[in-house]
């Protein structure tokens, strides 16, 4: 009866140790989608500021404008 559950509990452990190598090494659907993507661009092309047209150089999780200054 001893024999047999130290057969039974090297088995156990066997099959856990590989388990866990597989968990490891295996990656997972987080890790392999990468970063989340931004919403759709909803934003204008081009909006008027105080000193000429504005125009959009960015759009992610907000719309970023890059606007003419006097001079």
């Amino acid at each position: 009866m001893r024999k047999k559950m130290r057969r039974i509990s090297a088995a156990v452990l066997t099959a856990g140790a590989i388990a866990v190598t597989c968990m490891l090494f295996t990656p997972s659907d987080a890790l392999g989608k990468g970063k989340p993507k931004p919403p759709p661009c909803d934003c204008p092309e081009t909006i008027p500021g105080p000193f000429g047209d504005c125009v959009l150089i960015d759009c992610g999780f907000d719309c970023v404008y890059a606007c003419p200054f006097p001079g």
